[in-house]
Formats: C-alpha cells, structure tokens, sequence
C-alpha cells in the first residue's frame, strides 16, 4: 500500500471493540424479535438487523483491505 495512504488510515476505536458492540446489540435484537409487540416494531427490528449486517460485512471488508 502507498505510504500517504496508509498515514491516513488510522483505527480510532480498535476494530474488536466495535465487534463487541454489534455483536451486543445483535444478541438483544434477536431476543426482542422473539416477542415484537406490534407488527411495526418487527419491521423496525427486521431493519436494524439488516443494518447490523451491513455493518459487519463493511469492517470485513475494510480489515481484508488493510
């Protein structure tokens, strides 16, 4: 990798940590989508579900290129 793009990229929060989190919060969602109280808050867990996904896939992606 080129040395000015590597000074550039910089972890400010370690990449493990983050992991953590989305892991924490995808546990939390799965267990609300046991009892949805409404068909709305099913949608809405369905959603940040996907989201959480994509969140994943991108810090995949970026630790490969890295």
């Amino acid at each position: 990798m080129d040395d000015s793009v590597d000074d550039r990229l910089k972890e400010v929060v370690p990449r493990d940590a983050i992991v953590r989190e989305i892991e924490a919060v995808r546990e939390k969602l799965v267990e609300m989508r046991k009892h949805p109280k409404s068909p709305s808050e099913r949608e809405a867990i369905f959603r940040q579900l996907l989201q959480l996904d994509l969140c994943d896939t991108i810090l995949h992606d970026v630790h490969i290129i890295w």
